[in-house]
């Protein structure tokens, strides 16, 4: 009897070692295939595109304002010198960013300002034609005051305000580009209606214009050849003005804005 139990124990360790071959058969080519080719199936992880900053990109470049130079690139960095006889007065480098047509320069260090202003930390995209203008909101009053009287449009690099490397070279017609608010400051736009002796002729607008009588302006946009005129006379609807050089007729020329 104790050989029966044995041998009958035996066998029952048998089957169970069996029953797990089995089961590792079974779950080696049956579910772990299966497993396989599901991950095949799933698509492979792409990898994260690189922040391209396009709102930036029209405005990168080299920016000059007098001694100060500003350059923006498109990865959302700026680096920023003041120059004089002396050597470098000021630099920093930094991020920018560009919300609501202004940018906001971010140093990574503070300047030291050892030399007048310090670096504008704000500043307003203006256009003009194929210009490209960036100006402190504190400045914006003093940049219509020089388009006023004839300071810009500049034909040299040297001027108040930042504007971009050789765009000086670009002719422009008309005013700025420039939000509602601040288009009362703009200069108002005539024609030359008749022509007059001596370099005299009436324009187009007057006093409902809000036109400023008694100021010379230099409307040749060029410091080498100025030309310069004079707003004489102011009536309603026209002014008579004085111009050192040949008015043409249907001419448009800038007149000062009262404001």
């Amino acid at each position: 009897m104790p050989t029966l139990i044995v041998r009958q124990k035996g066998k029952e360790a048998i089957s169970g070692i069996a029953a797990v071959v089995l089961l590792g058969y079974l779950v080696a080519h049956t579910l772990l295939p299966q497993e396989e080719e599901s991950r095949q199936k799933q698509p492979s992880p792409v990898a994260s595109p690189k922040p391209t900053y396009p709102s930036l990109a029209p405005l990168t470049g080299r920016y000059v304002s007098g001694s100060e130079y500003l350059v923006l690139d498109a990865k959302g960095r700026f680096h920023y010198a003041k120059h004089g006889c002396m050597g470098t007065y000021d630099e920093a480098e930094g991020s920018v960013a560009l919300r609501n047509n202004t940018l906001f320069l971010s140093p990574d260090h503070p300047g030291n300002h050892s030399e007048g202003r310090p670096m504008d930390r704000e500043l307003n995209v203006v256009r003009w034609g194929k210009r490209t203008y960036l100006i402190p909101p504190k400045w914006m009053t003093p940049f219509y005051g020089q388009v006023t009287y004839g300071a810009e449009p500049r034909d040299v690099g040297y001027g108040l305000l930042y504007l971009h490397e050789r765009d000086w070279n670009i002719p422009v017609s008309g005013v700025p580009d420039v939000p509602p608010s601040w288009q009362k400051y703009t200069p108002v736009i005539g024609k030359v209606v008749r022509l007059l002796p001596d370099g005299r002729a009436w324009v187009d607008r007057g006093a409902a214009d809000r036109v400023m009588p008694h100021v010379v302006r230099n409307i040749s946009g060029h410091r080498s050849s100025s030309v310069y005129l004079k707003v004489k006379e102011v009536q309603e609807h026209q002014s008579l003005v004085w111009c050192d050089s040949p008015l043409r007729l249907g001419q448009s020329i800038l007149l000062p804005r009262l404001f």
